[in-house]
């Protein structure tokens, strides 16, 4: 990775950060951020998962530009 990339993902995980804490009320939601877990082949890293009586949500961070598309039926592009 270079330092650059660094920078840019950081930059985003941080935007991600302060806009739970302005939008999400902290007394309906609860979050836990950089999470890793034990898979069969190692392990595997989530960013964001964000609890509340709505849901459980997971949000995995991207800093990038451009377009996304997919479906229900796809689970990677």
């Amino acid at each position: 990775m270079t330092i650059k990339a660094a920078i840019k993902g950081w930059i985003g995980e941080a935007q991600v950060t302060l806009a739970k804490k302005l939008f999400l009320d902290s007394s309906t939601y609860f979050d836990i951020n950089n999470i890793t877990i034990p898979t069969a082949n190692g392990t595997t890293q989530i960013d964001h998962i964000i609890a509340s009586q709505y849901g459980i949500f997971v949000v995995e961070t991207k800093n990038m530009e451009g377009w996304i598309f997919g479906n229900d039926k796809r689970g990677h592009a």
